[in-house]
């Protein structure tokens, strides 16, 4: 037993330096596995986290954040994620050039600049989200212990409505994903280590039948809260996601009086149509 506290807590302490090391220029990986078994795993557990979101905090034993209980509401009355073989593709092509260098790893702060690199990749939805855990072991360690340190540490911060690389997990309107699994040996300053990785890659591609905003605030501090505000001056609000994305219910449809105007923060863009679904970024 105590083998195994010490293991936790040594796991976990690798976890919060991981990223002063991932975010470095002069790592190197080797030997890079791609768990294909684990990543089908990983679509399981996120199937059963967005069919039965309270559910599945409450057997995990995880808290929800309070502020999160009608959007998990929304989610649970969702239309299911539908697994992609072309962003599981995409997500491993990811994996392999962010734990290689040939990716900054500073292109997870803005999903929006894998959209080329997705399109090439033969992708054509609409909106993409990323969420990424990253582990480094001193100690030799099992693909399937890392995986399960690297899920569940993405499924309490999703609850926890704080961590943006969690916040993906659970936004209602994400209608596929592809997931990549991968360790390697990573080689930091002389030191070596076992790396893993394991990435969600989210895709929306289709169009509701009824009117839909959604979009991705970058920064919007202080304030969690967007408002939607029409010609009359009759306002809809919706509260933000902790990566900064939002979704409206343009509903009734008579609120819909162009043009229509999105604030956060002092931040404001005008909307002049919206077509079945309407993606905006600031």
């Amino acid at each position: 037993m105590r083998n195994f506290i010490l293991l936790f807590l040594t796991t976990w302490i690798l976890f919060s330096v991981s990223t002063s090391f991932l975010w470095a220029e002069d790592f190197r990986t080797e030997e890079l596995v791609f768990f294909d078994d684990l990543a089908d795993q990983a679509f399981q557990e996120l199937d059963s986290l967005r069919k039965a979101p309270f559910k599945k905090a409450r057997t995990a034993h995880i808290p929800i954040a309070e502020d999160l209980f009608y959007d998990l509401y929304t989610l649970k009355n969702r239309p299911p994620l539908s697994p992609s073989e072309v962003l599981s593709h995409l997500a491993c092509s990811l994996t392999e050039g962010l734990l290689k260098g040939s990716y900054s790893w500073d292109i997870l702060r803005h999903p929006e600049e894998i959209k080329p690199l997705a399109a090439n990749f033969g992708y054509e939805g609409k909106f993409l989200g990323l969420s990424v855990s990253a582990l480094l072991f001193e100690q030799a360690i099992a693909p399937e212990e890392a995986f399960k340190l690297l899920y569940r540490h993405l499924e309490e911060a999703a609850f926890s409505d704080l961590d943006p690389q969690a916040a993906p997990l659970i936004f209602p309107f994400y209608s596929e994903v592809g997931i990549c699994m991968a360790g390697g040996r990573l080689f930091f300053r002389g030191q070596e280590y076992n790396a893993y990785l394991l990435m969600f890659v989210f895709g929306l591609s289709w169009t509701e039948d009824t009117p839909l905003l959604i979009g991705r605030v970058e920064d919007f501090t202080p304030t969690r809260w967007v408002k939607l505000r029409n010609v009359y001056g009759e306002t809809l609000a919706s509260r933000l996601f902790a990566d900064g994305t939002f979704y409206f219910h343009v509903f009734p449809l008579d609120f819909l009086q162009f043009p229509l105007e999105i604030q956060v923060n002092g931040q404001q863009l005008e909307i002049m149509a919206i077509d079945g679904l309407k993606i905006i970024h600031f």
